[in-house]
């Protein structure tokens, strides 16, 4: 553990800052390159890192915090996965290590809009109310031109808190765009307008949330009541690894497996001996859990496990080490993300990419930001924003990608998505908005035993 202002280590109060968060990796920075070059989606960590001027990309916008000291946000984002993208966060007159109560923390994606927390000052690591959230929106190209990317500081929530688990962004589309062409990427003038939607219970039982709501375009938070009655139960499997992950979908899915098996050694740490993965879906006509592929670790030949990069021990046997925090691949269904270490509290991880259906683990990379964890818990998560331009085009080219939209949008097929917005601890249903439609999906769920 990382001390400050206690060199002996005598008070154990952990650094704020840890120093790891200062040197930001040195993968996924060329954000410059065309669109064919870009990832599609990138895993994203949630936790950012402090890092100098030097780091500033095209995607750099610029806010300031409420006692006026400016904030600069840069995304890292050209690494395809395993390897995880970042966020930097800078400012001229701040110094990370002495002015910051914790890393600024990523709390809600979606498209092309990232949620955020940032907080100032020893001792306020945990003080909600002095946080400042920010919205950052990648730069996009419409009929008026490109419109850079930006960063905007939100009005606090004040007394309606929330957990960082329990919040949502999504964008919301005004009643005179029509809804396919609103959420197009060709239309990004009418998807300037966000939502975000935080989701408490109450102390009440039978199901009363109280939805808090946050419209970009009355820079105003507005509370109402839910009834949302009894919620369906997750997966039929004994937990000991949850997880709950935001998805845009037009199924419902979810991940879960089985329970570590684990065994005591003599030093009284946890050993890994085995575990299976698997994938269900939620079927609404039926009421209950599908379960569509499974895989143990006993299943995939020890010659096939690929060898763990930039580690000098003896390789160790999959079925021993400590996997877990799934995330579903945006491209194929049946791929999964694992994180994996050798002890659960070891500060060295990989991302494991897993294939369910045919037991296929593709070539490992290291977890940069493992350090910074703690075990292994809920650290990154996909994001889709890494796909929207990153330079601005030249009028030539702006002019030429105008003329050819119009006939392109007449002839494309666009589909309507489902916005997911987490319910505590449960799974989710229809939540009505005064108007518009924001559905709620059942969460995805791995249990890794």
């Amino acid at each position: 553990m990382e001390m400050g202002d206690d060199p002996l280590g005598l008070l154990l109060v952990p650094k704020p800052v840890k120093d790891s968060s200062l040197r930001p990796p040195a993968h996924g920075r060329d954000v410059d390159k065309k669109k064919e070059s870009r990832p599609p989606w990138v895993l994203l960590d949630k936790t950012a890192y402090l890092a100098g001027a030097d780091v500033r990309n095209a995607t750099t916008a610029t806010s300031k915090t409420r006692e006026g000291h400016e904030i600069q946000v840069t995304l890292c984002t050209a690494a395809r996965p395993p390897l995880v993208s970042y966020m930097c966060v800078h400012s001229p007159t701040l110094n990370p290590s002495d002015d910051f109560a914790r890393e600024p923390k990523i709390i809600g994606v979606h498209d092309d809009l990232l949620l955020f927390r940032l907080t100032l000052g020893h001792g306020n690591r945990l003080n909600l109310s002095l946080s400042d959230y920010f919205v950052y929106q990648a730069a996009s190209v419409d009929d008026d031109g490109s419109r850079p990317p930006s960063l905007t500081r939100i009005t606090h929530p004040g007394g309606n808190l929330f957990p960082d688990t329990h919040v949502g962004i999504l964008h919301d589309v005004p009643h005179h765009h029509p809804l396919p062409l609103a959420m197009s990427p060709h239309n990004p003038h009418a998807k300037q307008h966000y939502i975000v939607a935080a989701l408490t219970p109450t102390r009440k039982p039978g199901g009363e949330y109280r939805l808090h709501l946050y419209h970009a375009t009355t820079k105003q938070w507005t509370t109402k009541l839910l009834q949302l009655g009894a919620l369906p139960p997750s997966p039929p499997l004994t937990f000991f690894f949850h997880h709950t992950d935001k998805r845009v979908a037009s199924t419902m899915l979810s991940l879960s497996s089985k329970p570590f098996h684990t065994r005591r050694d003599t030093q009284a740490a946890y050993i890994a001996d085995g575990w299976t993965a698997a994938k269900w879906s939620w079927i609404a006509e039926s009421g209950c859990w599908r379960m569509d592929c499974r895989l143990r670790s006993s299943q995939i030949p020890h010659h096939m496990v690929p060898t763990l990069p930039n580690y000098s021990e003896p390789q160790p046997d999959l079925e021993k080490l400590h996997v877990g925090h799934p995330v579903l691949s945006l491209h194929d269904t049946h791929l999964v993300y694992l994180m994996a270490k050798i002890e659960d509290r070891a500060h060295k991880a990989w991302i494991l990419p897993i294939n369910l259906k045919d037991g296929v683990i593709q070539e490992p990379a290291d977890f940069a930001g493992a350090d910074r964890t703690s075990g292994i818990s809920e650290t990154y998560v996909q994001t889709t924003i890494s796909i929207y331009p990153q330079t601005a085009p030249t009028a030539k080219k702006r002019k030429q990608k105008l003329l050819g939209s119009s006939s392109k949008r007449r002839s494309e097929t666009h589909s309507v998505t489902n916005v997911v917005l987490p319910v505590p601890g449960h799974g989710g249903q229809k939540l009505p908005d005064a108007g518009r439609t924001m559905e709620t999906e059942f969460p995805e769920y791995m249990f890794l035993g």
